[in-house]
């Protein structure tokens, strides 16, 4: 009986031992002597082999402790899958925003968009738009999403009429706090958008959905279906930016959805066109690796080259299609922006300007809804089209989705698109 306690005390004592050595470190000084003593200062292999660790500092908001990682060089977007997803998943259902934005990365929210069958499908809009928290939709929308939810029957859909169905569910769901983060993260011309019922019924047709008013909505729609397209890596190899991702944006319906061959639905993009293509490339190191170049468009006439690898554009590193949307969008705010980009084993700098005839335009379409479709001014608006433009938007002031600050800013911008 004795040997069996001391066998007994001594395995828990190891048990002790061991689990102390295994508890997340409490204090950033012992994290980083975690990280130089265990794992020779890359924050990298301590996050994927310690993915428990990562999980707890996002539900308990240590921002202090990721912040020791990103110090130290960690980019979500290079992590294993499993520690990224669950430090996504804690930090946006917990609401722990300030943790969520000093680690997140454009391109961590397109692999999360990118997960294949058979593994969980909710993309980190949609979690952040169910849990109704304006912080945390806001800091994803700025980090460039392109899917709402990555169920096969969406992929054909563009990015904008997948923010506006992302939009469309918030409205349905009376998530005003959601909403709120759409117009402040530049995309007030969506959610006006997702309140025309013409330009709704007409994307939701194209994904075989209900259409808004027949009893369906889009999660009824999918609820139940366990999916997702396997993308991966290969999925910088679509985006063709002219016209600002313009093969991604508005030319990418394959006519697979329930419209039939209808086209995209004309939705601005407010991205610059950079006049190339691209396709994300990992080696000899990370970036968009240009594959052709258009004549007397910008890149072309920047000196880039087919073979040149981009690694930032407008000060925003690129490396895959979410960084790509967000340093497109920032460069389309700019005049002149820089791209910077190897040559060999050369890096150089090309200074690129914002022409006009390069601009995204929002161009009138012959589909549904299309000539309500933006808050911006297409060719030789009507008056009509202004005054539907104004009721749309007092209607999200007076449901408490605008505050009389954004309602006044965006009227203003009608009003004066009007006037041009």
């Amino acid at each position: 009986m004795k040997l069996v306690s001391t066998v007994f005390w001594a395995i828990f004592v190891l048990f002790l031992s061991t689990a102390s050595v295994q508890a997340m470190p409490r204090t950033p000084e012992k994290l980083k002597a975690l990280l130089a003593e265990e794992y020779g200062g890359d924050p990298v292999a301590y996050v994927n082999q310690k993915p428990n660790h990562f999980k707890e500092m996002g539900s308990k908001g240590r921002t202090d402790l990721v912040q020791v990682l990103m110090d130290e060089g960690l980019v979500l977007s290079v992590i294993d899958s499993k520690p990224r997803e669950e430090f996504l998943f804690s930090t946006i259902m917990k609401s722990r925003v300030e943790t969520l934005a000093a680690a997140i990365d454009p391109d961590s929210i397109t692999l999360s968009e990118n997960r294949g069958y058979g593994e969980q499908t909710w993309t980190p809009l949609w979690r952040a738009i169910y849990k109704n928290n304006y912080d945390v939709t806001l800091v994803i929308l700025q980090n460039g999403p392109s899917r709402v939810y990555n169920h096969k029957n969406y992929l054909h859909l563009t990015r904008e009429e997948q923010l506006l169905l992302a939009a469309d569910w918030a409205i349905d769901r009376g998530k005003n706090k959601a909403l709120r983060a759409f117009p402040d993260a530049g995309y007030g011309h969506i959610l006006a958008a997702a309140q025309n019922d013409a330009a709704v019924n007409y994307v939701k047709a194209r994904a075989g959905l209900d259409s808004r008013g027949g009893g369906g909505s889009m999660l009824g729609a999918v609820a139940g279906v366990v999916g997702g397209a396997a993308m991966g890596g290969d999925f910088g190899t679509m985006l063709a930016i002219e016209g600002g991702l313009e093969a991604l944006d508005q030319s990418s319906g394959n006519g697979s959805g329930a419209a039939g061959g209808n086209g995209p639905l004309k939705l601005a993009t407010n991205r610059a066109n950079l006049g190339l293509q691209v396709k994300t490339v990992l080696e000899p190191r990370r970036g968009m690796v240009v594959e052709k170049i258009m004549p007397d468009q910008p890149a072309d006439l920047g000196g880039i080259q087919e073979g040149d690898v981009i690694v930032a554009i407008a000060g925003q590193p690129v490396a895959h299609n979410g960084s790509l949307l967000v340093a497109t969008e920032k460069a389309a705010k700019q005049k002149e922006y820089n791209v910077d980009y190897y040559r060999g084993g050369e890096r150089l700098v090309a200074t690129l300007s914002q022409f006009e005839e390069t601009k995204p335009k929002a161009e009138k379409s012959t589909s549904p809804g299309s000539e309500d479709a933006t808050a911006t001014k297409t060719a030789k608006s009507g008056s009509t089209s202004m005054i539907e433009q104004l009721e749309r938007i007092a209607d999200l002031r007076d449901r408490g989705v605008l505050t009389d600050e954004e309602f006044e800013a965006m009227k203003a911008k009608i009003l004066a698109d009007e006037g041009d």
